[in-house]
């Protein structure tokens, strides 16, 4: 499968953060080990400008605005592909990026012209082969009438029958949330109407999968960001770089795509912590929920929403409901995040002094649970009876391939099942997994399985790669 990857420079990389991160935790965050840990990768990378190591030893702030407020740099651009096997990574400026996002598009889109295209940008190079040539790991299921397709991890497309947006597309990357790019093809040409971005985490935000969906004409929804920091670019000039029709709606925001109506809900929670208010100013995981009105269903989609110290969604549906009557269909995350130390938001460790990363150490050692900065179980079941929801649809924990549950998935629903018990939520459980089509007329949901695709064994795989190596 060809994969395409275009970001922004990013310094301090995320790879370096991991590091400094994975060293603290061997430490067991022992002051005086992460303060002699972190002066010596200071000293070896250069790092003086972005972290205060002395400020360990007082339970201080380590990180400095520069790692805040300066981390990414949109006027470098960074473009990787890989194709036919070959890997390729080429480092240009703004302009170069957008560029390079109208190659993806012709490549997606089929343009007679890619070839030329690629050529003239990339003349030493091979030219990839066309989109969608590779039907190896099936393909995505194609809806007859207004409904839902459940596709990679936390990707969504939301049909009317005549309209089609979808939320958080990842088809273009090479890593978990493709099951490292054995991707299955579009039968057709995507051609969505609309994009809409929940938030900017990288297993929700690709530029290349969001330019490879799209066609002429269609238009893109990311969230506002007050202030872009360590935890969130500035996501509408990104989208705007690269060539896309980009809006950033503010919540309570309505608008309308089609025959959809769309309104823009808060998004609370994943934020490094849930209830504390110990991280440094101006720092926030900016991102948008969406509500879906179609002429014959509506959808909430929650994401990986939660409850933070600025509040929780949960009154912006019930004034949703008050507005518009309950929803049909309300779709989110099963899954608890823990916070402040997160092995998969590392980022979120440094906005927060180090005392509080201590006393967060020392809890969990003791046995006690770090709070969940996403909804849980619990949460989700509060947030269906907010929407007074008819039905909910876990979604967003990853993607083994067509007709696959993800990994602990069954376990996360039979918890969100017992909460919603325990709590006298009505709300109907609907257990699907990706590739699986959900079809809503009339109040009427209906659910067409996908077929898992056997998977070769480790020897044929390797006797098939061996013999095409060979032609």
């Amino acid at each position: 499968m060809n994969t395409f990857n275009l970001h922004p420079h990013e310094f301090p990389s995320d790879g370096l953060l991991a590091v400094i991160f994975h060293h603290f935790r061997d430490v067991g965050f022992e002051p005086g080990a992460c303060q002699a840990v972190l002066e010596s990768i200071v000293q070896r990378e250069g790092l003086h400008r972005f972290f205060d190591p002395a400020a360990i030893a007082t339970g201080g702030y380590f990180a400095t605005d520069a790692l805040w407020f300066d981390t990414f740099d949109l006027d470098r651009w960074r473009f990787a592909a890989t194709y036919d096997r070959r890997w390729i990574e080429v480092e240009t400026d703004a302009e170069g990026a957008g560029d390079f996002g109208q190659l993806v598009f012709a490549w997606a889109s089929g343009d007679p012209d890619f070839r030329e295209m690629w050529t003239s940008v990339l003349p030493d190079l091979a030219v990839p082969a066309p989109a969608a040539s590779d039907v190896s790991h099936g393909h995505w299921a194609r809806l007859d009438g207004p409904g839902i397709v459940r596709r990679e991890h936390a990707s969504l497309l939301i049909d009317s029958g005549t309209t089609r947006i979808i939320v958080d597309p990842q088809g273009l990357e090479r890593t978990w949330t493709t099951d490292e790019g054995r991707y299955p093809a579009d039968a057709s040409a995507l051609g969505v109407d609309a994009i809409c971005l929940t938030h900017s985490h990288s297993d929700h935000f690709s530029l290349t999968s969001m330019i490879g969906c799209a066609r002429e004409g269609t238009r893109v929804f990311v969230p506002p960001v007050a202030r872009p920091n360590l935890l969130c670019p500035d996501v509408r000039r990104c989208c705007d770089i690269v060539g896309l029709d980009v809006a950033a709606p503010r919540w309570g925001e309505v608008f309308t795509v089609g025959d959809i109506e769309v309104e823009v809900l808060p998004f609370y929670g994943e934020q490094p912590t849930r209830d504390a208010r110990t991280t440094a100013p101006g720092l926030r995981n900016w991102g948008s929920c969406f509500r879906f009105d179609t002429p014959s269903f509506s959808a909430v989609v929650l994401v990986d929403s939660g409850i933070d110290p600025e509040g929780s969604v949960f009154e912006s549906l019930r004034r949703s409901v008050e507005r518009k009557g309950p929803v049909d269909v309300l779709l989110s995350c099963c899954a608890a995040f823990p916070e402040v130390i997160n092995a998969g938001l590392r980022s979120y460790l440094f906005t927060q002094p180090f005392d509080a990363i201590a006393r967060t150490h020392a809890s969990r050692r003791h046995g006690r649970p770090s709070p969940a900065i996403t909804f849980g179980p619990e949460g989700v079941a509060r947030a269906c009876d907010a929407a007074q929801a008819r039905s909910f649809m876990p979604y967003a924990h990853g993607f083994a391939g067509l007709g696959v549950a993800p990994q602990r998935e069954a376990m996360e629903v039979a918890r969100v099942e017992a909460a919603l018990s325990d709590a006298g939520v009505s709300t109907r459980l609907v257990r699907w997994v990706p590739g699986d089509t959900v079809q809503l007329q009339q109040g009427v949901l209906t659910v067409d399985h996908a077929r898992p695709l056997r998977r070769p064994s480790r020897s044929q795989a390797a006797a098939a790669l061996g013999a095409s190596a060979s032609r």
